[in-house]
């Protein structure tokens, strides 16, 4: 397979809560994370979302959940579908580049949005998005006769 092709088409903060009466300043605080993909085949969209969760004692004081939306470049787009152009497959390697983009991109959304704020102290820590993705995304679209004989 070549290089894929593909550029950035949109950035969406999906979700953004801040819950001071829930954040104790001394507490301990974990982070809970996801990183997740979702494709539009008829444009050859491919979605990475990344959302966190800033915890104390099991409760979120503060959660950003952020997509970054690629458009692949044609050519490329037909090299990740698979013949019967049912499955796409996001290799690993491109799979943890989009999941950088993403997280980068939500470092600099929690910063906006919690500038001038008790919680602009937090920033994301460096996140080895190799660990989130194991193997290769693959996913499976649903075509109209597929829906029809369900």
């Amino acid at each position: 397979m070549s290089s894929i092709q593909f550029a950035l088409a949109k950035i969406v903060t999906k979700q953004f809560a801040a819950m001071p009466e829930l954040y104790k300043p001394k507490g301990l605080i974990k982070l809970n994370f996801a990183l997740t993909f979702n494709f539009e085949k008829e444009q050859k969209l491919v979605g990475s979302t990344f959302k966190v969760n800033f915890t104390q004692k099991e409760a979120s004081f503060l959660v950003l959940e952020v997509a970054a939306i690629f458009q692949i470049e044609e050519n490329s787009w037909n090299e990740l579908l698979t013949e019967d152009e049912k499955t796409i497959i996001l290799p690993k390697p491109f799979a943890e580049h989009l999941g950088v983009w993403v997280v980068g991109t939500s470092r600099g959304v929690l910063h906006c949005k919690t500038e001038h704020s008790e919680f602009n102290q937090f920033i994301l820590p460096a996140i080895d998005v190799r660990k989130l993705i194991e193997k290769d995304v693959i996913f499976s679209f649903k075509h109209k006769e597929d829906i029809e004989s369900d």
